[in-house]
């Protein structure tokens, strides 16, 4: 999560946020790019949660260096971890190499994306090494909420292709997420050209349902979601709301 939607009150992960976990950990099992004593390197990794996840997925032989330039020095995000051990944080770039890194909606938060990831890629990850890669899709659907989240854009299939390829990385496989999300938002976004005021954004760390509703809803968007690994798994790039794309070193 975001450390700009971090809540002090947060009991409860959103739907949209454990549904992601759980594509994204399926893919890299399924892929097969994750393996013992590996060290990757999650930026924007704001509370690490997702990091924190992933340990307990692979087994706690893998570690992970969190880099978040809304960290403060020599002090981690509040949110408890269930693996602190394996996971260490830095407000800077770090110096070292890394056998895989995690991009998970973070380049659509730089200005300058392709100067970003040049640097990235050239920097530390090791040769032969995976990046996975997310950003939001289709520039029609930018809004409010893309403001308020500090974003500079969202991406066309095509453009995200071109932003990673152009750093000198070779694109494995690739894909949409959140496809049932869509027309919500296009919703949305013609309501707020339409004049309509948007209310005050509802932040992921403000996700306050009970249990029984966060269930159902993580488990509608897994089924969603289990369609959007099966056009990947067929070649078929359709984005949903959001497009990755897992990605390896020459």
């Amino acid at each position: 999560m975001d450390l700009l939607e971090t809540s002090s009150s947060l009991k409860q992960r959103h739907p949209w946020e454990l549904s992601r976990c759980r594509f994204f950990s399926n893919l890299l099992k399924r892929s097969g790019v994750i393996r013992k004593s590996d060290r990757w390197l999650d930026i924007g990794s704001g509370d690490a949660w997702f990091s924190d996840q992933l340990i307990g997925r692979f087994g706690e032989a893998i570690s992970i260096l969190c880099w978040d330039k809304e960290y403060h020095p020599g002090h981690a995000p509040a949110s408890p971890l269930e693996h602190p051990t394996r996971i260490s944080f830095t407000q800077e770039q770090p110096s070292e190499m890394f056998d895989g890194i995690f991009m998970l909606d973070v380049l659509e938060h730089v200005e300058n994306d392709r100067d970003f990831l040049l640097s990235i890629v050239s920097q530390n990850l090791i040769a032969g090494g995976f990046l996975l890669a997310s950003v939001p899709a289709w520039p029609t659907l930018f809004s409010y909420h893309d403001k308020e989240l500090k974003h500079f854009r969202r991406y066309r299939p095509r453009e995200g292709r071109q932003v990673l390829e152009s750093a000198g990385l070779k694109i494995l496989r690739r894909g949409g997420l959140f496809h049932a999300l869509l027309v919500p938002r296009l919703v949305n976004v013609l309501r707020e050209k339409a004049g309509h005021v948007p209310p005050e954004h509802r932040h992921l760390g403000n996700w306050n349902r009970g249990r029984s509703v966060t269930r159902l809803v993580t488990w509608g968007l897994d089924m969603d979601n289990l369609g959007s690994r099966a056009f990947a798994r067929l070649g078929w790039n359709i984005p949903g709301l959001s497009w990755w794309a897992l990605c390896q070193k020459s």
